[in-house]
């Protein structure tokens, strides 16, 4: 197990970062190149990685996979919910 052990075989030619993962490296790369190989079909939008376009793709399928526990209210994005919360929180960041 290289990352428990804080082996770190890969390292980026460019910045010399050494990295737990050939993946990893590969991804980290595109930072340098702008690059963005995971193309969303329905709107064409780029991401770095597959996970990033895994969690981009509710927004056009509708499917709505967080939901609160207090009143119900699905939402498409983690963030939205997390947002959607505060609502319902008695200890408010800010006032309306």
């Amino acid at each position: 197990m290289l990352i428990h052990e804080e082996i770190k075989p890969y390292k980026c030619d460019i910045c010399g970062k050494s990295l737990t993962q050939k993946t990893t490296l590969q991804t980290y790369g595109l930072d340098y190149t702008g690059g963005k190989p995971f193309i969303c079909d329905v709107c064409s939008k780029g991401f770095k990685g597959k996970q990033d376009l895994k969690i981009h793709m509710p927004i056009h399928t509708g499917e709505k996979l967080y939901s609160y526990k207090v009143c119900g209210k699905a939402f498409a994005r983690r963030g939205d919910l997390q947002r959607h919360a505060i609502i319902h929180d008695n200890d408010k960041p800010y006032e309306w």
